[in-house]
């Protein structure tokens, strides 16, 4: 008996052992919250759901609870209706889920390019202290222009300035309260998650001044802007949004503008428009229907289109102008603002229909012509004039017409060049961003994205397909492991998957690129998960080769690909241009960049000569050679011309020697070394400047000129004369001689008889 008592307390003290171990779970807190809608200035209630097991593990574990109660904070603080405390609603949020000492800055006062609303607070849990931050994200008035100070290069400078003064508050706000380590919280929408989004990056790059870990980073942002410089990738950053929304496709990644932590998208609805089309008529020109298209590809092709058009350069120097307009609209409600964009609308419908001629102008001319910027000066102007003189009927002030004149010559300039690049396709993409653009807009409005995010919060809805993991194999792009509440689930039995490309329309993965795995529960599961992700598949190369001169550039136009997408990668042919001959043969090299794609094939260089033969190439001639890129179908020439120039003679390099006397000509050097008679032909120039057909043998004054020939070029002369009267003297002299020797000894023969 007593060894039974004694294992008995044994297993009562194990238990109580593991039981002591475990942590105990932290209060669920619910209760409901308020915020605005998007369309009209009302609030509507909603249900939260809240508790401290939040920040039980790290902050890159991404928690479909965390999500959905971090997207309500963000909205409630859009604002409250008629209320002196701007920020009541976020108040009351977080004093229901315990924290406390609220600090609301930028909240209650007119907002401009210059302010950011947010509010703080702060929370002691077992986990240790939790700093919540939550960033306007709507009805910011003004303050939203100054996400249109995009900057020429780095991160968005608005935004940028902003995320830096958050981030200061924050510290600022731990110092005052003498909170140092903390978990910091934070969430915004829109414009206010763009600027979390930066937000949670700087801090990234200062944990340890902050005393923090990344562990300790919880960011959750909808709808954000892209502002950071670089794809920092960090994964405490939550990037949640709607695939459909064109809002959030801004800015794009060609303008060097990314988000800074991991994408979680959102299954928008399939709804589907109408492309639009212009269409001119005896009234003018009107909207026709077009082929039927989803809305994430048409907010997809709009952006894509637009970026090619409007260079961040090109935005970044109208941006103020816009900035300026948008003020003046931002910083209204919304029935004062269309009154204010009726009554300009009225105004440049005006204007155009009195210069339908310029208007024809500006769309069949250069823009770098003189008629085109005369054209769209004389309207621009007329518009400006009428806008001055125009009676405002206490819609807008004098100041503010003022602004709208100093921006509209920039706006115009910008509308002209749209308008000009789309004409030719009927208009396809104004015209269908315009006349959908309510739709479109509708992707971005919280009564949409929320029950998008509130679908995955089994809170919310207890039925809801929302995986704690999905695991795939990206070699294969494969789904290895899908698991709900510790439940290992089954494709087929309770889910089954589709898988969409970058566009957003439904393949089979079979190339490297990104790809969304789209996971719809079924059986005892309901709802619909998604989750981005990379597939390491093999890459099919899309080459450009084109000929530029003596090089060849190749690039690869598919993305992803193992050499930098888009990067010109060329090969050459280079050598002397020109040279003396040698002796030695016509030669080139072939030089090119480093990384030069291994999958090109370069041929064996062919060489041409223009004259010779093509088997001597040492010869003095003009040598083409060709060098053959090609990628097996596609293919391109770099073609390089060489001369070997014949070596030229002249009086100072070339030493003609002569007989005495004669026209004989004993040796020619060229700088010293004697040439062969091959090298050079003869001719002879008498005093007259005539061609001697023979070699001179008769006195008088001659020029021989020799010309190059073969492995010479040029022509060198020398002047000389022929003499014979000396050989006359000579004999005479000598007849003298013996005549007066014959007379002397016929003389002394005389004598002596």
């Amino acid at each position: 008996m007593g060894r039974i008592k004694r294992l008995t307390a044994a297993v009562i003290s194990a238990v109580m052992l593991i039981v002591c171990a475990v942590p105990a779970c932290a209060e669920l807190i619910s209760g409901t919250y308020r915020s605005l809608l998007s369309r009209s200035l009302t609030a509507a209630d909603g249900t939260f759901f809240y508790t401290d097991d939040y920040f039980s593990h790290p902050g890159s574990d991404s928690d479909p609870h965390l999500r959905t109660a971090s997207l309500q904070l963000a909205l409630t603080a859009f604002g409250a209706v008629n209320e002196t405390n701007n920020h009541k609603y976020t108040d009351e949020l977080l004093t229901a889920a315990g924290f406390t000492d609220i600090s609301a800055e930028d909240m209650d006062i007119s907002p401009t390019p210059d302010t950011v609303g947010s509010v703080i607070a702060h929370k002691s849990t077992e986990y240790g202290e939790i700093v919540a931050a939550a960033v306007r994200g709507g009805y910011y008035g003004a303050e939203w222009a100054n996400s249109l100070d995009v900057g020429y290069s780095g991160s968005a400078s608005g935004l940028s300035a902003a995320a830096k003064k958050l981030v200061m508050r924050i510290v600022s706000y731990e110092r005052t309260h003498g909170i140092t380590g903390a978990k910091i919280w934070i969430t915004g929408y829109s414009r206010g998650g763009g600027i979390s989004d930066l937000a949670g990056r700087y801090i990234n790059e200062q944990l340890s001044e902050l005393r923090m870990t990344a562990d300790d980073l919880y960011v959750y942002t909808f709808e954000a802007t892209a502002a950071g410089d670089a794809p920092t990738g960090y994964k405490n950053i939550h990037n949640v949004r709607n695939t459909n929304d064109i809002m959030a496709m801004l800015y794009p990644a060609s303008w060097g503008l990314y988000c800074s932590g991991t994408d979680e998208p959102l299954s928008g609805s399939d709804e589907h428009v109408r492309r639009k089309y212009f269409s001119l008529t005896a009234d003018g020109y009107i909207a026709e229907d077009g082929s039927t298209v989803s809305v994430a590809v048409l907010a997809r092709e709009t952006i894509d289109w637009a970026k090619q058009l409007v260079p961040r350069e090109t935005f970044a120097r109208y941006s103020p102008s816009i900035t300026a307009a948008t003020v003046i609209f931002a910083s209204r409600n919304s029935e004062d603002a269309k009154r204010v964009a009726d009554w300009f609308s009225d105004i440049a419908r005006s204007v155009l229909k009195s210069h339908y001629v310029a208007l024809g102008t500006l769309t069949a001319m250069p823009e770098n012509t003189n008629m085109y910027r005369k054209a769209l000066n004389r309207i621009t102007s007329d518009l400006c004039d009428r806008l001055g003189t125009a009676d405002r009927a206490g819609i807008i002030s004098e100041d503010e017409v003022q602004s709208l004149r100093n921006a509209v010559p920039d706006i115009a300039e910008l509308t002209a060049r749209l308008l000009k690049a789309d004409l030719p396709d009927a208009g396809v993409h104004l015209c269908s961003f315009l006349c959908n653009l309510d739709v479109l807009l509708s992707q971005h409005r919280q009564e949409t994205v929320l029950p998008l995010v509130m679908q995955l919060d089994s809170y919310h809805f207890p039925d809801a397909f929302a995986p704690d993991t999905v695991d795939i194999d990206p070699s294969t792009a494969k789904i290895v492991k899908v698991t709900q509440d510790g439940t290992n689930l089954k494709e087929g039995s309770d889910y089954t998957v589709t898988f969409l490309g970058e566009d957003r329309e439904q393949v089979t993965p079979e190339v490297r690129g990104w790809y969304t795995a789209v996971l719809n529960g079924i059986g005892s599961y309901s709802g619909k998960y998604e989750k981005r992700f990379f597939a390491e598949l093999p890459h099919y190369h899309e080459w450009e080769i084109t000929s530029e001169g003596n090089a060849v550039k190749v690039k690869c136009s598919s993305p992803y690909c193992d050499y930098e997408t888009g990067k010109e990668y060329a090969v050459r042919l280079t050598g002397d241009k020109n040279r003396l001959y040698d002796g030695t043969p016509a030669k080139v090299e072939i030089t090119a960049d480093e990384g030069f794609p291994a999958e090109i094939t370069l041929s064996d260089v062919k060489m041409t000569a223009l004259r010779g033969k093509t088997d001597d190439l040492t010869e003095p001639d003009t040598y083409t050679a060709v060098l053959t890129v090609s990628d097996g179908e596609k293919s391109a020439t770099s073609r390089f011309v060489t001369w070997i120039l014949a070596i030229p003679l002249s009086e100072e390099n070339t030493v003609i020697e002569l007989a005495e006397n004669s026209a004989d000509v004993l040796s020619v050097r060229y700088n010293g070394e004697e040439l062969s008679d091959g090298d050079y032909t003869v001719t002879y120039i008498d005093e007259r400047g005539e061609t001697v057909k023979e070699k001179p043998a008769y006195d008088g004054k001659y020029t021989v000129k020799l010309e190059g020939i073969g492995h010479y070029t040029g022509s060198v002369s020398r002047e000389f004369t022929i003499s014979h009267l000396w050989e006359y003297a000579a004999a005479a002299g000598a007849t003298v001689g013996v005549v007066t020797a014959a007379i002397l000894v016929l003389y002394r023969i005389r004598r002596k008889r």
